[in-house]
Protein backbone atom coordinates (compact mmCIF):
# COMPACT_ATOMS: atom_id res chain seq x y z
CA UNK A 1 0.00 0.00 0.00
CA UNK A 2 1.41 3.37 -0.97
CA UNK A 3 1.69 6.17 1.50
CA UNK A 4 -0.53 9.10 0.61
CA UNK A 5 0.94 12.53 0.07
CA UNK A 6 -0.56 14.94 2.54
CA UNK A 7 -0.98 18.67 2.37
CA UNK A 8 0.41 20.65 5.25
CA UNK A 9 -2.52 23.06 5.49
CA UNK A 10 -5.74 23.62 3.59
CA UNK A 11 -8.12 26.57 3.36
CA UNK A 12 -11.14 26.04 5.60
CA UNK A 13 -13.44 27.36 2.84
CA UNK A 14 -12.06 24.82 0.35
CA UNK A 15 -12.84 21.93 2.72
CA UNK A 16 -16.31 23.32 3.44
CA UNK A 17 -17.10 23.56 -0.27
CA UNK A 18 -15.64 20.13 -0.95
CA UNK A 19 -17.90 18.64 1.73
CA UNK A 20 -20.94 20.24 0.06
CA UNK A 21 -20.08 18.93 -3.42
CA UNK A 22 -22.71 16.53 -4.74
CA UNK A 23 -23.86 15.16 -8.08
CA UNK A 24 -26.30 18.02 -8.68
CA UNK A 25 -23.59 20.63 -8.17
CA UNK A 26 -21.24 18.79 -10.49
CA UNK A 27 -23.95 18.55 -13.16
CA UNK A 28 -24.62 22.29 -12.89
CA UNK A 29 -20.92 23.08 -13.25
CA UNK A 30 -20.00 20.72 -16.10
CA UNK A 31 -23.28 20.08 -17.88
CA UNK A 32 -22.94 17.24 -20.37
CA UNK A 33 -19.14 17.21 -20.34
CA UNK A 34 -19.03 14.42 -17.73
CA UNK A 35 -21.08 11.25 -17.84
CA UNK A 36 -22.80 9.77 -14.79
CA UNK A 37 -19.91 7.34 -14.22
CA UNK A 38 -17.37 10.17 -14.48
CA UNK A 39 -19.31 12.26 -11.96
CA UNK A 40 -19.48 9.22 -9.71
CA UNK A 41 -15.67 8.92 -9.97
CA UNK A 42 -15.30 12.58 -8.95
CA UNK A 43 -17.44 11.93 -5.87
CA UNK A 44 -15.39 8.85 -5.03
CA UNK A 45 -12.20 10.93 -5.14
CA UNK A 46 -13.92 13.55 -2.98
CA UNK A 47 -14.68 10.87 -0.39
CA UNK A 48 -11.05 9.68 -0.36
CA UNK A 49 -9.73 13.21 -0.08
CA UNK A 50 -12.06 14.07 2.79
CA UNK A 51 -11.09 10.87 4.58
CA UNK A 52 -7.46 11.94 4.45
CA UNK A 53 -8.30 15.48 5.60
CA UNK A 54 -10.34 14.13 8.52
CA UNK A 55 -7.45 11.84 9.50
CA UNK A 56 -5.06 14.80 9.46
CA UNK A 57 -7.45 16.83 11.62
CA UNK A 58 -7.76 13.93 14.06
CA UNK A 59 -3.97 13.55 14.29
CA UNK A 60 -2.93 17.22 14.38
CA UNK A 61 -6.03 19.16 15.35
CA UNK A 62 -8.21 21.36 13.20
CA UNK A 63 -6.19 24.52 13.89
CA UNK A 64 -3.03 22.90 12.55
CA UNK A 65 -4.65 21.65 9.35
CA UNK A 66 -7.17 24.32 8.33
CA UNK A 67 -6.63 28.03 7.92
Amino acid sequence: MRKTMRFLKLPRLFVKRLRSLDDDRIKKAVGLYLSFSERKAVLKRKKLFLKEIDEMIKEKGEGQVLY
